[in-house]
């Protein structure tokens, strides 16, 4: 495997454990999508308690992830996940007839 194929499949990996963390965290609030996200910051304020202080932080940085990756849900994001293992095991099968 050359170097170029080593970053690539380095990249996708990182990538695509950024992409389960973000599913990890949607299962975790229990809101399946960006429109859901935002729906639930627009409702929640934020103030002494610190189990909603979390809470909220936890939905700006969900959200913020979406945005940046362009995902609107988790329909999209398991899309993308699969895209990635595809694409990684394409690279190892390339790798394997090498």
């Amino acid at each position: 495997m050359s170097q170029e194929e080593n970053n690539e499949t380095y990249d996708l990996m990182t990538e695509l454990e950024r992409l389960e963390s973000l599913r990890e965290d949607l299962a975790e609030v229990g809101l399946p999508s960006l429109t859901q996200v935002e729906g639930a910051l627009a409702l929640l304020t934020p103030g002494p308690d610190p189990a909603m202080a979390e809470r909220h932080a936890a939905l700006l940085e969900i959200r913020q992830e979406l945005r940046s990756l362009g995902l609107t849900d988790l329909a999209s994001l398991e899309a993308r996940i699969d895209q990635l293992n595809n694409e990684l095991d394409e690279l190892d099968d390339e790798d394997d007839e090498d």
